[in-house]
């Protein structure tokens, strides 16, 4: 695993923070792991979203095969 070296401060109102603790503690982890595991999730929610996207717009440029055909080819048929 790779050693986590930067800091990253993040200012909030005393409101937020009490949010963001009980919710981290409800989750079991410490508020910097909750942070952090939000804001890398909503990364690759964006990834995802993207990947969609270029398959939708690139949809037309793929071969599609039936489910029959991947039974078939497979071996499962």
């Amino acid at each position: 695993m790779t050693k986590r070296s930067k800091i990253l401060n993040v200012r909030t109102t005393e409101y937020e923070y009490d949010e963001i603790k009980k919710y981290a503690s409800f989750q079991g982890v410490s508020v910097t792991d909750f942070v952090l595991t939000s804001v890398l999730e909503k990364i690759e929610d964006k990834e995802d979203l993207q990947a969609i996207n270029d398959y939708e717009n690139d949809n037309d440029k793929m071969e599609t095969v039936s489910w029959d055909q991947v039974k078939t080819e497979s071996g499962l048929l």
